[in-house]
Parts: structure tokens; C-alpha cells; sequence
């Protein structure tokens, strides 16, 4: 198995957007305008299989890593392979930018446990997260 990572472009949205799709409560996907700049996709074999994005304060050394998705396809050896890729490609590129804390949020059991492994610490457990949307049709 051969999975590359390399920099997110935007004509890998149809990809990511088509997974998401896939998966229970996200079937409407992120509007591409969310996502930043600084994303990263996972190849297999040449074709994109997962992507994730970082999100960096403009003030502090915080980094935000969110919007992890896999193809739902892969099998689930392609899929730790993937997102543990994934999250050392988003966890290095905030390293780099001086980052000192990455925040994340999941209720995935699966991700929880490879971002543990990754050296990330559970913090609070059965938080909500929410979201003031300013432009309810545009989402």
C-alpha cells in the first residue's frame, strides 16, 4: 500500500465533498469557502482518499485541525493508514508555524484513539459543539 501525502488543491472538493456525503449527519458536506488554505490530502495509488485542514490564529500560537474525512470505501487498514497521515501532516505544518497547541474535535472512537496515539490529550468529554451562522441560505 502506497499513500502519499501532499498539499490540498481545490479541485480535490468533489472528492471530499462526495465522502462526506457518505457519511451519516454530514450528507451536506462543508461549503468549500470554509475550508482554509492549509489542507492536506492523502493519495492512494495516485487517487485522493482523505483530506484534512488546518486552521491558524493570526495572533497566537493555536492551531485549529479540523474536517477530517476518508473515503468510506477504504478498507479499515487504508483508513488508519490515512488518517494517521493525515493528522501527522496537519500536526508537523502547525509545529512549523510556531504553532504551541492544536485543537481538535471529534466523537469518532476510532480518531480519538489515533489522535491519543499521535500525543494528543482528551480534554473535556460530552461538550457541544455550535455554531453561529451569519448566512443561513449560503450554507
Amino acid at each position: 500500500m502506497s499513500i502519499v501525502f501532499r498539499p490540498y488543491e481545490d479541485l480535490d472538493y468533489s472528492d471530499v465533498c462526495r465522502w462526506w456525503k457518505q457519511y451519516p449527519g454530514w450528507e451536506q458536506g462543508v461549503p468549500e469557502r470554509f475550508l482554509s488554505d492549509n489542507g492536506f490530502v492523502a493519495e492512494l495509488y495516485g487517487e485522493p482518499v482523505g483530506a484534512v485542514w488546518v486552521y491558524l490564529s493570526s495572533n497566537s500560537s493555536i492551531a485549529w485541525s479540523e474536517w477530517l474525512v476518508c473515503d468510506p470505501s477504504l478498507d479499515a487498514r487504508q483508513k488508519v493508514v490515512a488518517t494517521s497521515g493525515l493528522i501527522d501532516s496537519a500536526t508537523e505544518y502547525s509545529l512549523e508555524q510556531g504553532c504551541e497547541f492544536i485543537f481538535t474535535s471529534t466523537k469518532h472512537t476510532g480518531l480519538i484513539r489515533t489522535f491519543q496515539k499521535k500525543g494528543y490529550s482528551k480534554t473535556d468529554e460530552g461538550m457541544t459543539n455550535l455554531v453561529y451562522i451569519n448566512n443561513p441560505q449560503g450554507v
